[in-house]
């Protein structure tokens, strides 16, 4: 999420107008995000029966009202009050919120170092800031429509923002600082412990959370940088939305049988995740040419 958020910073136009940003926004993500989130819904209704753990005896109308409470208002990953019925699209709400931010903050900084430090600072200070529980059920922290997750990864985008015009390529000894990244990153990782934007975890430290982060980024960065893709690579990365909206419908199959056969359902094995990701990539492409032709507006089109 980080690199996502890095490179999506990449790309941020200083020069649109703040309503252009939002309305452009609205269309490219929140419209994306409600159609999927109330599309998702019409099997919402099995989570809590393969997980039950996770939902509190909640099962039939609470699961729905939970669900469309997660829409409107986040996931809570304590009580479960609240979920999205497809808890990857977060980030959509997430990145709104970050163009929209980082927009207003443009006007008001025309110098770029001020404007990142800006958005560093209100980042972090939101994050921090909005860690006691106000909402009314229990949660980990108030992140309304993602305004946490928002704030946690608008550091990321602003550091993007730095680094728009840089010609990666052009960068000499690219595959030993690639190497030199990846240990130090494996190695402070390690030392950090678990962490994530979605569960709003940072690890041990603040500060090396972020530095991993940036420098797993660029080491990602400057590695596809000296290696050619395919189309094919090139054509599942242009409808990741798409497989990222409809993804729980082959993974609700996928668990159905991996229950069946292991007697659990929680897909937790790297040598699940490959075959299942391949499974719902493999599954959900063939859709994109109608969704394209009828359902534009569910792809932010």
């Amino acid at each position: 999420m980080p690199l996502f958020f890095i490179i999506s910073g990449l790309f941020f136009n200083s020069n649109r107008t703040l309503c252009n940003h939002i309305k452009k926004g609205f269309r490219q993500l929140i419209i994306p995000y409600m159609c999927f989130e109330f599309i998702n819904l019409s099997i919402c209704w099995i989570s809590p029966y393969l997980h039950p753990e996770l939902y509190y005896g909640m099962a039939g109308l609470d699961v729905f009202k939970a669900a469309i409470l997660g829409i409107f208002f986040g996931q809570d990953y304590v009580s479960r009050i609240s979920f999205l019925p497809s808890g990857p699209l977060w980030f959509l709400v997430a990145l709104f919120n970050m163009r929209v931010i980082f927009a207003v903050l443009c006007k008001l900084f025309k110098n770029d170092y001020l404007l990142a430090i800006a958005a560093t600072a209100l980042g972090i200070g939101l994050y921090f800031s909005l860690s006691k529980n106000i909402l009314p059920f229990g949660s980990s922290g108030t992140n309304i429509f993602s305004i946490r997750c928002t704030a946690m990864g608008l550091p990321f985008y602003a550091f993007g923002y730095l680094m728009r015009g840089i010609d990666f390529t052009s960068i000499k000894y690219r595959s030993l600082i690639v190497v030199t990244l990846v240990v130090l990153y494996v190695v402070s990782a390690l030392y950090n412990g678990d962490c994530g934007i979605d569960e709003l975890n940072h690890g041990k430290s603040i500060v090396l959370y972020y530095m991993n982060a940036v420098v797993g980024s660029i080491a990602v960065i400057l590695f596809f940088s000296l290696i050619r893709l395919s189309e094919n690579v090139h054509n599942v990365g242009r409808n990741t939305l798409l497989v990222l909206g409809l993804h729980t419908f082959p993974m609700v199959v996928c668990k159905v049988i991996v229950t069946l056969v292991l007697g659990q359902s929680y897909l937790s094995n790297w040598y699940v995740y490959l075959p299942v990701s391949i499974l719902c990539i493999v599954a959900v492409l063939p859709l994109r040419k109608f969704f394209n032709k009828y359902l534009p507006f569910v792809l932010g089109k």
